[in-house]
């Protein structure tokens, strides 16, 4: 469902983001923030148009359907510098505002977006002591629902001594 399938997602590109460029050691927050910049768990927002609306020289009448890809503008390099690299040092000290649409915008976020950063945060967290290490090629994505996920890949867990 909605509350599990993008937060899953989410939590695969995540890993798969930190241990294929060896940053598990960032901050929990900006590595999963940078996870779903490049890799959003619903690529696609739609939206009805409510009323008369103008788009560049287009005019939209009302209940006309838009669909955007987040994707485009998380990856423009107009916004972020080397759009296409996993650079999660990017996000230090500050919030994504505008430019990271992940979770939606205005009265249209997502109501369970807070709690799925702090789910991530915590996967993260709970996972960095097991020492995932990625040790397969480079992910695939395949469709799920509406959801994009990473391709079963390998991913090597190696508990720490401390942790049995």
């Amino acid at each position: 469902g909605a509350a599990r399938e993008p937060v899953a997602a989410a939590c695969a590109w995540s890993m798969v983001c930190a241990t294929r460029s060896n940053r598990l050691d960032e901050p929990e927050r900006d590595l999963v923030v940078e996870a779903l910049r490049l890799h959003p768990p619903g690529p696609l927002i739609r939206r009805v148009v409510g009323a008369p609306l103008a788009l560049g020289p287009h005019r939209l009448e009302p209940a006309t359907q838009l669909a955007f890809a987040s994707t485009l503008l998380h990856r423009d390099p107009a916004r972020f510098e080397d759009a296409d690299r996993f650079l999660p040092e990017r996000w230090r000290g500050r919030r994504p505002g505008r430019e990271l649409l992940t979770w939606g915008i205005g009265i249209r976020r997502c109501v369970g977006a807070r709690q799925a950063m702090a789910m991530l945060e915590t996967f993260v967290r709970v996972l960095r002591p097991l020492h995932p290490r990625w040790i397969s090629g480079p992910p695939g994505v395949e469709h799920h629902n509406l959801t994009l996920v990473p391709r079963a890949r390998t991913v090597e867990l190696t508990p720490h001594p401390e942790h049995p």
